[in-house]
């Protein structure tokens, strides 16, 4: 009997020094609790991190855009690295950190000014942020945000930042809505959240003649940018035009609701246009860049309007 009793104690002690399958999947799910509370704070303060770079590095750019001006009187005419790479010391400042082609990150969410941009006027944005539900933008001013991209569909598919489309129906997540004419491309640049709303961009290269007719909700701002002009409005419906004549490339503009604020890219020049007021704005395509601009008929206003 007694050796019956020592070697249940020995059997005893020999299970006190171990873990029980029981107790081992107790310890397993601790650990799997705290990997998944931990990994997301980890990720977030790292997109933290790469989102703070990015808009330093935006910042950055609309400092050197704005020398580059005061230097050429306009605004850079080629890639970004290479135009304002002598106002910029370090080539990572034209890569998001985002950006797996680490080359040039911000040349196709710039839009090239003819002034220094003023504040609330779009400079250049970033659409990489959180899978691309985040944008990273600079406004004139050096004035930034990062907001949530809005949802962008071009006859009911969705389309990104820095794509280009041709004809069809474009939609924004505003319900603004941009009807393009068959076989016109336009550029999305940006179309983010701001604090003061939905911001959104488009280009139309006018590499052919055509026309947009644009819809814009009250509450939104909107900007439509061509080569020969910029029309940025709020809550307004408005027509633009964009073709050639004579061998001179030429944007028309006209309201039917609202007011539209347009500006002659080069010569700088503005004018706010009211309901079933129109102007157009022309150039010679051989003096793009030199600023030989021919603006037609309109009340300009002065540069600090």
């Amino acid at each position: 009997m007694p050796f019956v009793w020592g070697e249940r104690q020995m059997q005893s002690k020999g299970r006190a020094g171990g873990f029980t399958l029981s107790e081992l999947l107790v310890v397993v799910g601790i650990i799997a609790v705290l990997t998944a509370i931990i990994f997301p704070v980890f990720a977030n303060a790292r997109e933290a991190a790469r989102v703070a770079t990015c808009a330093n590095n935006l910042y950055q750019i609309s400092v050197a855009a704005q020398l580059y001006h005061q230097d050429h009187h306009g605004p850079p005419m080629s890639r970004l690295p290479v135009s304002l790479g002598s106002y910029i010391g370090s080539p990572s400042v034209f890569v998001c950190p985002n950006d797996r082609s680490r080359t040039d990150s911000y040349s196709a969410f710039f839009l090239g000014r003819y002034h220094s941009a003023k504040a609330g006027e779009f400079l250049v944005g970033c659409p990489r942020h959180q899978r691309g539900n985040k944008t990273a933008i600079i406004c004139g001013k050096g004035n930034g945000d990062v907001g949530a991209a809005g949802t962008i569909l071009h006859d009911g598919v969705e389309v990104h930042a820095g794509d280009e489309v041709v004809g069809g129906v474009l939609t924004f997540a505003d319900g603004s809505r941009v009807d393009i004419s068959e076989g016109l491309g336009v550029v999305v640049i940006t179309s983010a959240s701001t604090d003061e709303g939905l911001h959104s961009v488009i280009y139309v290269p006018a590499n052919q003649p055509g026309w947009l007719d644009v819809n814009v909700v009250p509450g939104s701002k909107f900007e439509v940018a061509t080569p020969a002009s910029v029309a940025a409005v709020r809550g307004t419906r408005f027509t633009v035009s964009v073709g050639y004549k004579d061998g001179r490339l030429y944007t028309w503009v006209s309201v039917h609701e609202g007011e539209v604020v347009v500006e002659a890219r080069l010569t700088q020049k503005r004018t706010i246009l009211k309901r079933y007021e129109y102007i157009t704005v022309t150039t010679d395509l051989l003096a793009i860049g030199r600023g030989d601009w021919d603006v037609g008929p309109g009340p300009w206003l002065d540069e600090d309007d």
